[in-house]
């Protein structure tokens, strides 16, 4: 077990006060067997009331509501997470895809491809086995250039392919996008990424996918880095469209204009830190 620690501050400036409508925050990580949360503070400024409540994929959202208007607003997510990974078996990597019928309902929204269609103009070998769609996971990070990339939203598989570059969030959904052509079920996941002394991906947000194996469950793929998801890795939020988890999302009433800084922070928890 290893305990990582995650600061996340957003913060907007505007040019002059505006009325903020409601925002949602998808900035808590998940709970399950893999990952717990030891502790977890939000603050938010100006003073709001928040309600935590969950999505129809049971990630925790917080929904922020405020009183009074403003030029500056400002979230601050303080968590620390205890990480257990797991370890498959080789036997497991030569897995076709082979859902049940049980399966194959509760995962038809994650195996169509009406939100990101495969691309047209780039292929690769077939995906038939757990081990083809980790190949797969490789052959992303070794073709295309990572792209860190402030604006907002995800670049199609094909606008990928065809600037042969993209953000952690475009490579993930061209991933996706190649395993749902060959029948399997895949997610998008949004989170946090621990990785000391690695420029692009200090101080942002991160993205990979997941894939649903019959036996193991979901498997973890990150093509930003060609490897597979391990402890390093701190997920908030699923979903079957990458565009509907930002980790904020909000509007606001006025003619100012608003500037944007965003700040995260993962850190390894150890006995060295603890006592410093």
């Amino acid at each position: 077990m290893r305990r990582l620690s995650v600061r996340h501050l957003t913060r907007y400036t505007f040019t002059r006060a505006v009325e903020l409508l409601t925002h949602e925050l998808r900035i808590r990580p998940r709970e399950n067997h893999e990952q717990t949360i030891e502790s977890s503070l939000l603050t938010v400024t100006p003073s709001a009331t928040t309600q935590w409540t969950s999505d129809g994929l049971d990630n925790s959202v917080a929904c922020v509501d405020f009183g009074q208007p403003t030029d500056y607003l400002e979230f601050v997510s303080e968590v620390v997470v205890q990480h257990f990974g797991g370890v498959l078996h080789l036997d497991d990597w030569h897995v076709h895809v082979d859902y049940s019928a049980a399966d194959k309902d509760l995962l038809a929204g994650f195996v169509r491809q009406n939100q990101s269609p495969a691309p047209r103009n780039w292929r690769t070998a077939p995906l038939k086995s757990f081990y083809d769609v980790e190949r797969l996971n490789r052959h992303i990070f070794e073709s295309f250039e990572y792209a860190r990339r402030e604006e907002p939203g995800v670049q199609s598989p094909d606008e990928t392919v065809g600037r042969g570059a993209g953000s952690c969030r475009d490579l993930a959904t061209l991933h996706i996008a190649l395993c749902r052509r060959a029948g399997f079920a895949a997610r998008f996941v949004s989170g946090y990424l621990y990785a000391p002394g690695v420029e692009p991906w200090a101080g942002s947000t991160h993205a990979w996918s997941e894939v649903f194996h019959p036996r193991r469950g979901w498997l973890g793929f990150d093509p930003t880095i060609g490897l597979t998801v391990g402890s390093d890795h701190i997920a908030v939020a699923y979903a079957a469209d990458p565009e509907s988890v930002p980790p904020v999302a909000g509007s606001y009433l006025g003619s100012a204009d608003a500037s944007l800084n965003v700040e995260v922070t993962v850190d390894e928890l150890t006995p060295t830190t603890l006592d410093a």
